[in-house]
């Protein structure tokens, strides 16, 4: 049975650091000149505009990865640990919700006692804090501190 989808979708846009010389020819050739910001939205339903311009696309529901256009070789577990550590209010909250077994597999090596039940009902706690709830539409989120 297909579980219900709730897309994690990344956006990835390249703009100069501070202080570098736009200027100059090639100034985008070195990596040391450009930083990437990143917008990570959640939402129920993929837009014609998260299909063309997303770099990954993340079915949280169903635990697989849409798009990937950054390294086609990670795993769904490889990309889901990289934003539940940059947005851990959010991808916890979430896939509490959606699967609170997965999530105590994937917090094992952080905390082996703890039962799902448990887990959700701290992840429950923060999200009433952070997040009130995953709509039809989507829910920008913030970028996390470097």
């Amino acid at each position: 049975m297909k579980k219900e989808s709730i897309y994690l979708v990344a956006f990835y846009s390249m703009r100069p650091k501070n202080r570098v010389r736009t200027q100059i020819k090639g100034w985008m050739e070195d990596a040391s000149n450009v930083q990437y910001d990143e917008q990570v939205a959640v939402t129920t339903k993929l837009k014609k505009h998260d299909q063309d311009y997303a770099k990954i696309i993340l079915d949280m529901g169903n635990k697989s990865v849409v798009r990937n256009r950054w390294n086609s070789n990670n795993s769904f577990d490889e990309l889901f640990g990289y934003f539940a550590k940059s947005y851990p209010r959010y991808t916890y909250e979430i896939m509490g919700r959606l699967d609170p077994e997965y999530m105590t597999q994937f917090m094992a090596p952080i905390s082996k006692d703890i039962t799902a039940e448990e887990l959700t009902e701290k992840m429950n706690e923060v999200a009433v804090d952070q997040l009130t709830a995953v709509t039809e539409e989507t829910v920008v989120v913030d970028t996390p501190s470097s």
